[in-house]
């Protein structure tokens, strides 16, 4: 659903510092949580929270129902969805906050720590952020 309307948030954060921005961002996200809580179909979530004007005045692209789409090039949101469908599932997750790893920022982390007794061999090692090997174990 984010990504059908990807071109609402740019509407949402236009005009906005950075922080406003962020703060408009988060509550866009959580309308759209509470409006599927509250049983709302995944259909009707943005032309609620459109009409309800909460983040000023809003419009929807009209989009082409893309499982009907007879061209033979792939749209942009085909090729999204085709990605997020087959890579995310296969993407490694740090095991200590277990969000996705980026391959360019992995790090290697003694499960038991060195100071605990933790030895260096493959049984005691896990990827993990940077961050959290560093910051956040410790």
């Amino acid at each position: 659903m984010i990504w059908q309307h990807d071109d609402i948030v740019p509407q949402i954060v236009s005009k906005s510092s950075a922080v406003k921005a962020r703060e408009k961002v988060k509550d866009f996200y959580l309308a759209i949580i509470e409006k599927l809580t509250q049983g709302v179909d995944k259909k009707n979530v943005m032309k609620e929270i459109i009409a309800e004007k909460t983040f000023g005045s809003l419009k929807m692209k009209s989009r082409v129902n893309t499982s009907e789409t007879q061209s033979k090039t792939f749209s942009r949101e085909t090729k999204a969805a085709a990605f997020i469908r087959d890579a995310l599932p296969k993407v490694q997750r740090c095991k200590i906050c277990s969000g996705y790893l980026h391959s360019n920022s992995i790090s290697i982390d003694h499960k038991t720590r060195k100071e605990d007794g933790g030895l260096g061999n493959l049984d005691n090692a896990q990827l993990t952020h940077p961050y959290c090997n560093s910051t956040i174990k410790n």
